[in-house]
């Protein structure tokens, strides 16, 4: 192999690289604004802080942080479904909480799953 062609290889490598690091965080950047934008905000945090048992062991709720791991699924029928963690900061201590949520073409979000560790 030339010169010429290890520098083509190399500069091609490159460019895939950067191009899928660039399509990663685009995604990861997609569903945080997805969440975050959305009517599912509201939901979360109406949820969190109205789940007595979540509220004795952080505390009062402070602030969330950027969702992530979101999976969405887009029915036919148009039901909506998203799944995904978020962060929430407590006065007393931080949890990790996972969500499942439909959505039907004509109706609110919902919470159908809640988890936290």
């Amino acid at each position: 192999m030339t010169k010429v062609q290890k520098n083509l290889v190399i500069i091609i490598a490159a460019i895939v690289f950067v191009n899928t690091l660039i399509y990663a965080l685009t995604l990861i950047l997609l569903d945080t604004f997805m969440i975050s934008q959305s009517k599912i905000h509201p939901s979360v945090s109406g949820y969190i802080k109205s789940n007595p048992e979540i509220i004795r062991q952080i505390g009062e709720v402070k602030r969330y942080k950027r969702p992530s791991k979101a999976e969405y699924q887009i029915y036919d029928n148009g039901t909506r479904e998203v799944k995904f963690t978020i962060k929430v900061i407590g006065e007393k201590k931080n949890v990790t909480a996972y969500f499942e949520m439909e959505k039907s073409s004509h109706g609110d979000w919902e919470v159908v799953y809640f988890s936290y560790k």
